[in-house]
């Protein structure tokens, strides 16, 4: 039997693992399982609607686990690693971490959503009320009221809106807060799951409903370092969504989907840039933005000589040994002599090592027999098939190469593929590696989603995201893009960017003027 002393050092060492377990914190973390992280996925919508692990292909999986690592800020390995498996085991915020569009706006109670456009207060005051206090917490009701105060206040500073407490729980609010326990709406995909993992989670404009577990262990200042989740804290990212916006992949953002403690709380540069873009500047700062800045002197611009110099790739593709030879890039412009909306106003131009092949602009149809587009609205090389594809309109078509052309095929046994039955009009396309073959996939750009596409089977993939998936700096609204020596390079104007495939990281040394990088010649010289 126990002494006196070492039964009570015992209890005590019970007591704080049962505090510790309480609290929100994993001591000591316990990766998840494959399959388990593969439900998280699922949960976080990083596969797209009615997906479950049955169903997930090892490229699903694979995607998914990129697009999740880049969110966390890991080495982007596509594989569930040991450090990915420990990251899910975080504190975090239970909505979504890509916007789930399956869903209709008219039934917006299904669950905690993320900003879609158009979904914002279309007034600048709100009123907000704490319907049910925590029972648990060891905080009084005037603590935890303060508490959400400062988080409303830290959204306030930084734009136009105003929030006003309505006393009394039954008076209307725009934003209903409540702590709740396990199952608390008819759902039970929304449950509460218990100490740590999802502290909270929040509805988007206009429903108004923030909710806090109310098993977890809330406190405020420091001591929530190590025994507790911060409710300041939590409230203030919460209030980020029931305002409109989603999560961030940018580490230092209050909108980041983990949970992470902070001394003094502050708002990154990407929290203000989306605020504001939603609900303005504050007045304050109007009249300083509108204040007449000093006039400068400006700088003559210089033109590089030869028209084609002023070329931008509306389409482009990469093709290394050429008929035996070197590489050859098949660029797609606008003819700078055309009028906007000419039906033959859009050619072909190639270019070498050396850059701009004088003479090589040709009609589309010159290059691609027996029948070409008039336009290209992206083009694609698939290097382990030497198959090229071209989109125009709802059409791609296939073609491959014949000598110093390019002959049309069929494509699964049609002459083309219509592509109305994709999430949205391709617009651009990017050729993929895969990460354990030598073979290559297309990520297709609309106008506000991307998804895949797999040549070989014909099949568009069962999810889609948004851009601002691949990186808060990915350039938007890109006109075309190039595999070569096995980076991605994106055109966009004028400018040009490096994409690392391998690692999804854009090279932070671009953009880069595209002139004298791939012409040459008479419009400059620099390394691509």
């Amino acid at each position: 039997m126990m002494d006196r002393n070492n039964e009570i050092l015992f209890v005590l060492v019970v007591l704080c693992v049962v505090f510790m377990t309480g609290s929100g914190q994993q001591n000591p973390a316990v990766p998840l399982t494959i399959d388990q992280a593969k439900e998280y996925l699922i949960k976080y919508n990083y596969f797209g609607p009615d997906m479950n692990v049955s169903l997930l292909t090892a490229e699903d999986v694979e995607m998914g686990c990129r697009l999740f690592q880049m969110m966390a800020n890991l080495p982007i390995t596509g594989q569930l690693d040991n450090d990915t498996l420990l990251k899910m085991t975080l504190p975090r915020c239970g909505c979504e971490d890509i916007e789930r569009m399956d869903k209709a706006m008219e039934t917006p109670l299904n669950g905690p959503q993320n900003f879609v456009i158009g979904s914002i207060w279309p007034k600048k005051v709100l009123k907000w009320k704490i319907t049910a206090y925590s029972r648990t917490a060891r905080l009084t009701h005037g603590q935890q009221r303060d508490a959400m105060t400062r988080a409303f206040a830290i959204w306030a500073k930084e734009t136009q809106l105003f929030f006003q407490y309505v006393e009394n729980p039954r008076d209307f609010a725009d934003i209903d807060i409540k702590f709740a326990i396990g199952r608390h709406s008819y759902q039970d995909e929304y449950a509460f799951d218990g100490p740590g993992r999802v502290l909270a989670h929040a509805f988007l404009p206009t429903v108004g409903m923030v909710h806090f577990d109310d098993q977890e262990s809330w406190l405020l200042g420091t001591i929530a370092k190590t025994q507790g989740a911060e409710l300041y804290i939590v409230a203030a990212h919460e209030f980020g969504h029931a305002l409109g916006l989603s999560h961030s992949n940018v580490r230092e953002s209050l909108m980041a989907p983990f949970y992470a403690y902070s001394e003094n709380l502050k708002l990154d540069k990407d929290d203000i840039n989306g605020i504001r873009y939603l609900y303005g500047q504050p007045n304050n700062l109007e009249s300083v933005i509108q204040t007449p800045m000093p006039q400068t002197t400006p700088v003559p611009t210089v033109v590089a000589p030869g028209r084609h110099c002023n070329l931008q790739f509306k389409a482009a593709f990469h093709v290394e040994s050429w008929n035996n030879g070197g590489s050859r890039t098949f660029v797609f412009a606008d003819d700078e002599n055309s009028q906007p909306g000419h039906l033959n106003g859009m050619y072909v131009h190639q270019l070498d090592e050396n850059g701009y092949m004088v003479n090589s602009k040709r009609r589309i149809a010159d290059l691609f027999k027996p029948s070409a587009p008039y336009r290209v609205d992206a083009a694609m090389f698939m290097p382990d098939t030497r198959v090229v594809y071209l989109i125009y309109g709802t059409r791609l078509l296939q073609y491959e190469i014949r000598g110093d052309s390019f002959v049309k095929t069929t494509l699964k046994g049609q002459p083309y593929l219509d592509t109305r039955k994709m999430p949205q009009k391709p617009q651009s396309a990017m050729v993929m590696p895969y990460s354990k073959s030598r073979s290559y996939y297309v990520f297709m750009f609309g106008k506000t989603r991307f998804w895949d596409w797999n040549p070989s089977s014909n099949k568009v993939g069962g999810w889609n995201y948004p851009h601002s998936q691949l990186g808060q700096n990915f350039p938007v609204d890109f006109q075309a893009t190039i595999l070569r020596n096995n980076f991605i390079y994106i055109f966009k104007n004028e400018k040009y960017y490096k994409f690392d495939p391998t690692n999804w990281k854009l090279d932070e040394s671009y953009p880069r003027p595209v002139a004298p990088a791939w012409f040459k010649g008479s419009c400059g010289s620099a390394n691509i």
